[in-house]
């Protein structure tokens, strides 16, 4: 069911606003003037650094998406697959929650000559796959590291459950679809979730995951090594922020494997515009553990930020070139 426009325009500045006023309030409460000074000190090289290790996992991730296709047998150019994958960053940082990027992509293939279930079902196995890749780092971090920094009982037990809900579907794929609509039928507030539609994706998905355990296996593991690429950029942010080079003292690398993952599933959630304000929370509340300042996790913050509307700027201007390009082709015909 479609959201009239008066009411999706109200929804859309109720996250808007609700994003920036956690953002403002938090950046009030921590010492704006800190805040700037700890920017001002960022170490160029450092900061270099992880951009150069974010662009590398952006890469690996349009190469993934490329192996998904193929194994499925949507044939696109691996320029056209790059320029999709990029655009998308532009939605994903500038429309509610993180998946407005997977809207364009979808819709991109289609335009392609894709078929928009088997669409539906490329972008669904790459977020499935990398979603699952995160959930692992996180859970073995945990398990392995947690005598480093203090966890919350509730988080390894969600973790937990999490991973092993992930493998008892994986290994009874065929009763996912009629799960659904199980949830559908008792469980209220799924049946605008699970539409007809949304089931037939997940079949779908299912299906081909069940034809292609290979590609999806694939997937996976890409999905851990740029997870943890995409961690230690994150890292060399933090330590891009210490004025004394003392990083790995006030933010252990561990904590980015435990809790970061962690932080990435939540901002998925579309309560914010691309999880604005709602990250810098969970950032001033999981850094606690590392002992880490609030400063230090709205500085962090900013940097990160900076970084992925880099990404999105360069994705804007691919999306308007393509669009002159059109306008001037549909003009001289």
């Amino acid at each position: 069911m479609l959201l009239p426009k008066d009411k999706k325009k109200r929804i859309f500045l109720f996250k808007l606003c609700f994003g920036l006023g956690t953002f403002a309030l938090l950046f009030i409460l921590f010492e704006p003037k800190e805040i700037i000074s700890t920017l001002k000190e960022t170490n160029i090289y450092f900061f270099i650094f992880a951009f150069f290790s974010c662009s590398l996992v952006l890469l690996g991730r349009i190469y993934r998406w490329g192996i998904i296709l193929r194994d499925l047998g949507i044939k696109v150019s691996f320029w056209k697959i790059a320029e999709m994958y990029i655009i998308s960053y532009w939605f994903n940082t500038f429309m509610p929650g993180s998946v407005g990027g997977d809207v364009y992509k979808i819709y991109g293939l289609f335009k392609e000559g894709a078929q928009k279930i088997h669409s539906l079902a490329t972008v669904f196995i790459e977020r499935f796959t990398g979603l699952l890749a995160m959930i692992t780092i996180a859970f073995v971090s945990i398990i392995l590291f947690r005598d480093k920094l203090p966890v919350p009982g509730i988080l390894l037990l969600s973790m937990g459950g999490i991973v092993a809900a992930i493998f008892v579907l994986l290994f009874s794929t065929r009763y996912v679809p009629k799960f659904c609509l199980v949830c559908r039928k008792y469980i209220k507030f799924t049946r605008k979730i699970l539409t007809d539609e949304k089931i037939e994706l997940i079949s779908v998905a299912i299906e081909d995951i069940r034809k292609n355990k290979k590609m999806f296996i694939k997937s996976y593991l890409f999905g851990i090594v740029l997870q943890f690429i995409i961690l230690v950029a994150y890292y060399f942010i933090g330590v891009s922020l210490v004025i004394d080079h003392q990083a790995h003292k006030v933010v252990p690398f561990v904590f980015f494997l435990m809790f970061f993952p962690v932080i990435e599933i939540i901002t998925m959630v579309p309560i914010s515009i691309n999880g604005l304000g709602i990250r810098e929370l969970l950032l001033v509340g999981f850094l606690k553990y590392a002992n880490a300042t609030g400063t230090f996790a709205i500085s962090f913050s900013v940097i990160n930020r900076l970084i992925l509307i880099i990404f999105a700027l360069i994705g804007g201007v691919l999306l308007l070139t393509k669009r002159s390009s059109k306008k001037e082709t549909v003009d001289n015909s």
